[in-house]
């Protein structure tokens, strides 16, 4: 399916989108960050390596030259959570004085992008990943995690592959109807995704729960 629509959408609008997500892109943290990079024919190009027709597949399901950071994963799937609003990241919440008795500067929220997703795009985006967790009556990857979980979760599973083993890769957001978090886990040589799902199980058990 995604090979498909891959080829059908074009590496140039896949590229755009994944701009939009903020995937490839600086967040603009207030830290020295990674860049990570989208596949594209000039990526390739600056390799000294030819792009070929069968790379934008590779590009559809994440493969081929892309790379992308945790922090861009969190983004990427605070933006789904969302609607396709993507908010400036941060690491600062605010700036106190030395003496902690005034705020100096406190950041405000604000938006990058606003992709403009349908309604129908959302939902159906949102729809997927509850199933992927395993919830609504649905054998999702994470089902074994959340499967059973009192609160809604939206999560997607991946398993990309940089040294010929895979990594586990996982993203999630909850609650599914009303998000309050988004987690992004990676685990280099992890070989499934959804190992993922019990680091960010862990995560929401505190938030939620405190546990």
């Amino acid at each position: 399916f995604f090979y498909d629509l891959g080829r059908q959408l074009g590496i140039n609008t896949l590229i755009d989108y994944a701009g939009q997500f903020g995937l490839g892109e600086p967040a603009g943290i207030e830290l020295p960050e990674a860049l990570g990079h989208m596949a594209s024919p000039a990526y390739s190009e600056s390799l000294g390596e030819n792009w070929n027709p069968g790379d934008v597949l590779q590009a559809s399901i994440g493969q081929g030259k892309s790379l992308f950071t945790p922090l861009q994963l969190a983004t990427y799937t605070a933006t789904l959570a969302n609607g396709g609003v993507r908010m400036k990241t941060h690491l600062v919440k605010s700036i106190k004085s030395y003496g902690l008795d005034e705020t100096v500067q406190e950041i405000e929220p604000e938006i990058v992008v606003d992709m403009e997703l349908s309604d129908t795009t959302v939902g159906a985006i949102r729809d997927g990943m509850i199933r992927a967790s395993g919830q609504n009556g649905y054998n999702g990857t994470s089902g074994a995690y959340f499967g059973d979980y009192p609160l809604s979760v939206a999560s997607k599973t991946g398993t990309p592959e940089t040294t010929g083993f895979p990594n586990g890769t996982y993203i999630c957001y909850a609650p599914a109807d009303d998000p309050q978090i988004a987690v992004a886990v990676v685990i280099e040589n992890g070989y499934h995704g959804y190992w993922g799902a019990a680091v960010a199980k862990a995560i929401f058990d505190e938030y939620f729960f405190g546990k």
